[in-house]
Order: C-alpha cells, then structure tokens, then sequence
C-alpha cells in the first residue's frame, strides 16, 4: 500500500465518522445513503487486499521449510558417518557424507534427492542407528519436511502473481471511493444550509492530510541452529547502501527502507553467508529470524 493510497483511506474513514456523528441530517436522503453505503463498501475491500498484501511471503516459507529439512538431513548424515565409520563400510561413509555447505549450494530438485537418498539408507539400517542418534521418528520426520519443502517450492511465484491482484483491487477499490465522495460533495453543500455543522465537518474530512513518513521496518535476530544468539553478525540488504550489525543479542532494526521485496544477506564468522527473502509493507514491522549454519 503506498502512502497516497494510504491517505485515501484516511480521509474515507474520516467522511464515514462524519457522516455517521450527523446521521440525523441526511438519513432521509436516499441519494446521501446510497454514497455512503458505496464509501463503506470500498474501505472494506480496501482493507481486505492490504490484509492480503501484509501476508507472509510464500518465500519466505519456503526457505523455512527448506533449512529445517537441511538440519534433519544433516543430522541423519551425521549419525550415519558415525556408523559407517565404526563398522568400516566405505560404502556407506562414502554415500552419507553430507556438509551444510553442500545442503546450502543444492539446488531445490537436487536437496529433495539428497534427502531421499539419506532417508533411504537410514531407514536400510533400522536397527544398528540407534546408538548414533537416528530413529525412525526421526526419518518419519525428515520425510515429512521432505514433503512440506516441495509443497512450497512453486508457491512464491504464485503469492506474488496473487499480491499483484490485490494491488489492483485496492486502486479501483480507492477510485470507487473517491467517486461516491464526489457524488456527495454537491448534496452535502446543499444540505450544509439546514446543517452547517455537518457540511464542515464532511468538508474537513474530505481534506487530504500528508500523511508523513510511514514505518517500513525490518526486526531480525539472529541465531544459530541450535537457537543461541549470534553476535556481532553483518546484515545488508542487496542493492541498497543498507548495513547493520546484530547486537550481542543477535538483534537488529532497521526501518526506513523501500517498500516491496529484498534480499536480506547475513555475514558471521564462523558461520555459512546466509541469502533470506524479506517483504517490507507500508507502515508495518517485518520480523524475521535468521538460522544460521556453522561453517
């Protein structure tokens, strides 16, 4: 929503409050309801593709379900790295080696492979993989996020082919608006000479305020898999002169940035860099929290 758009609504909402403290000056005008029924008809839907537009990126879901099925895997590699190399199959050491380095350079098609190929040799060694930390719930899992990740994998370009037609709807829902505010305007002055307390007060509304600097801010914590703070870690957004470091509680804020869809890039030491998908909405506040990988 931009600040303009934004104004609009305002002032809508300022004509409905007016017209509704002096209902009693123009509820027998057939021509005034009709107006006003169209300005609340129109706050409403806009209000309803700004609750469609502040959704939660498909992307970013995505790139959840995609680092929680990397630390299954890894968890299960691990485990059977530990195995493999106790009972001396190169075979299975050889097929088991995985690095979060790997997970984090594969591409979608290629971590679903990666997975099944885990999943498959822990669940050929059911009862020797205990003593290193695998179970079958945990395979159970790790095919369950398998599945989740791929449920996501085609859904951010549907969200955002979805948030542009929210974008639309909410201009023509601004234009229906303003043009019952304009078919009132005449009715209202006439009126104003039997009720000039109410022509001044729908007037006063009908006045477009700047509406000033509107909050687009982004809130990130960062920590490592585990959940444990990362200090001192270095957040940029690519393609804006945008740098911040975490605190030593792995937190920062940053606000003021362009509205609409970033790439939020995270540095730490002893850490793998880390690329996060971020939406920044007019006059609201991104949370998000980062997980990262030791190197």
């Amino acid at each position: 929503m931009t600040d303009t758009q934004n104004s609009y609504l305002e002032m809508l909402n300022m004509v409905i409050s007016a017209m509704d403290k002096y209902s009693a000056a123009w509820s027998g005008n057939a021509d005034c309801a009709a107006s006003k029924a169209a300005i609340v008809a129109a706050v409403a839907g806009m209000r309803q593709c700004i609750a469609g537009q502040s959704e939660k990126l498909s992307a970013i879901n995505k790139q959840e379900a995609r680092e929680a099925l990397e630390v299954t895997i890894l968890r299960i590699a691990d485990g059977l790295v530990a195995y493999a190399t106790k009972a001396s199959d190169a075979d299975l050491l050889r097929d088991s080696k995985i690095t979060a380095r790997g997970l984090y350079r594969a591409t979608e098609k290629a971590l679903l492979g990666i997975s099944k190929q885990i999943t498959d040799l822990a669940t050929a060694h059911p009862a020797t993989l205990a003593p290193y930390g695998i179970t079958a719930a945990m395979v159970d899992d790790c095919v369950a996020k398998s599945t989740a990740f791929s449920a996501q994998m085609g859904a951010p370009a549907a969200q955002k082919r979805q948030r542009g037609l929210h974008t639309t709807a909410l201009e023509n829902y601004r234009k229906a608006g303003l043009a019952a505010c304009n078919d009132l305007d005449p009715l209202i002055k006439v009126i104003g000479y039997s009720s000039p307390e109410f022509a001044h007060s729908y007037f006063e509304a009908r006045r477009l305020r700047k509406v000033g600097h509107r909050k687009r801010a982004l809130q990130v914590r960062v920590t490592s898999t585990d959940g444990k703070p990362v200090a001192n870690a270095m957040i940029t957004i690519a393609g804006l002169k945008v740098k911040r470091k975490a605190s030593d509680k792995g937190q920062a804020y940053i606000q003021h940035l362009p509205e609409g869809e970033h790439k939020m890039v995270i540095d730490a030491a002893g850490y793998a860099r880390k690329e996060v998908p971020v939406f920044i909405s007019t006059r609201e506040r991104m949370l998000t929290e980062v997980k990262l990988e030791v190197r």
